[in-house]
């Protein structure tokens, strides 16, 4: 052992970087049980001889871990007692220059023998036991309650989903335990997790997606409280009014059914098929329907069929509405195109009348001719693309381009009456 200490060592020993690279390493080689790079093209003994080698456990223990091999052949022998104080004080010095302190912090109290309980055992001394200081035991534990905090945050999308799809009912405990989680969020909200493309999940997730999960399994344990009811309405309303803007990458046709609008939909048809004239409940029934994704407005429809019955008439408005924005959306233009500012605003505004037509209940039940608002629809949209690119050749290989498709496939559009009941 006191080779260790040897002049030629004690370089080592002293570049805390080495250590702490070493820390890291082992923690990696925990969860990475596989020899690194790729072995697609190598003989399956070799690759059988690298994975028993990677996977020797003295290549997965850091030399300060607890229970490494520092801790069990050094730290506890009192001859080895000044040498380490002369380390930890050149770490210490270290502290007030590193960019990233709290690293070191701990590797400081690693090599601390203060911080072990050692037992002899025989001729040997044994570390039974690791204690960090107080002060990093608090934060530790702190910082682990978040941990825990951020992962029940990050998986309960998830997990309201799966019981919504399954209709199962809440247990009692887990009731009372999902709303206490959302009401310590909403007192004391935590840092969501991100990447460089912006955050991995919005908090109008976790509170839509609970919400959806109480009005769908425990309405009259919502009602048994007035105050709870109106904390899931008035988060509701809070979304609706200022809805989350789309993911850097997201588009249309991305697929889950995690997301705040797809949950908030669900709210509205619940609390819908309650009161036909909730107003609250159409908005989030009309966002739903006019989602970004397409996905979130096959949602709605689905969740809107499948309580027609207790829908009734708003179901077959419903149904209208989908038809009109379908005819409607595809004249959606670039915001950032000058050229086409007027048809931005055109949009916009007719967008704005069928939403505040189905919020105010004013919109029509009677579904549109397929044909006729498909036609209507084709003829704007070839006006759109004139207005883009101007010139006949360009209009040629676009009439071209669409003849082509409709040759290409048979085009069926179902009579109305037969998807949509009659009540």
């Amino acid at each position: 052992m006191a080779d260790y200490c040897s002049a030629a060592y004690r370089p080592l020993f002293f570049t805390w970087e080495i250590w702490n690279w070493d820390f890291q390493l082992a923690t990696l080689r925990q969860s990475e049980r596989q020899p690194p790079g790729y072995w697609g093209q190598q003989a399956p003994r070799l690759f059988t001889l690298a994975q028993e080698w990677h996977q020797l456990p003295h290549r997965s223990e850091a030399l300060l871990w607890p229970n490494g091999a520092i801790a069990r052949s050094m730290l506890g022998h009192h001859q080895f007692r000044d040498f380490f104080d002369g380390v930890r004080s050149a770490w210490r010095a270290a502290l007030q220059q590193d960019e990233e302190p709290e690293h070191l912090r701990l590797l400081v109290e690693r090599l601390d023998p203060d911080n072990y309980t050692f037992e002899q055992r025989g001729n040997e001394i044994v570390r039974v036991d690791f204690n960090w200081p107080g002060a990093i035991a608090r934060e530790n534990e702190e910082h682990l309650r978040e941990l825990a905090e951020r992962q029940t945050i990050s998986q309960l999308p998830w997990r309201c989903r799966k019981f919504l799809d399954a209709g199962t009912h809440l247990p009692a405990d887990q009731l009372q335990w999902l709303w206490n989680f959302l009401q310590a969020i909403d007192a004391k909200p935590l840092e969501l997790p991100s990447d460089s493309s912006g955050p991995l999940l919005r908090i109008e997730d976790v509170f839509c997606g609970g919400i959806a999960l109480l009005l769908s399994t425990s309405r009259d344990w919502l009602l048994q409280d007035a105050s709870r009811m109106a904390w899931c309405r008035q988060k509701l309303q809070a979304t609706i009014d200022d809805p989350p803007a789309p993911r850097r990458f997201d588009s249309e046709l991305s697929v889950g059914n995690q997301r705040w609008d797809c949950f908030a939909a669900a709210c509205g048809v619940l609390l819908l098929a309650v009161d036909p004239s909730d107003s609250l409940a159409r908005k989030l029934v009309g966002a739903g329907l006019v989602a970004f994704n397409y996905n979130t407005t096959a949602l709605t429809m689905a969740r809107a069929s499948m309580a027609r019955g207790r829908l009734g008439d708003a179901f077959l408005q419903i149904a209208a509405f989908v038809i009109q924005w379908a005819a409607l959306r595809p004249l959606q233009v670039r915001q950032d195109d000058p050229s086409l500012a007027e048809e931005w605003e055109s949009f916009l505004a007719r967008k704005r009348a069928l939403l505040d037509a189905f919020v105010d209940g004013s919109v029509s039940a009677v579904a549109a001719d397929l044909a006729k608002k498909n036609a209507e629809a084709r003829a704007a949209r070839d006006a759109i693309y004139e207005k883009q690119f101007p010139g006949p050749s360009s209009r040629a290989r676009h009439h071209q381009k669409s003849a082509g498709r409709a040759q290409s496939r048979e085009v069926l559009h179902p009579s109305v009456s037969a998807w949509i009941p009659m009540s």
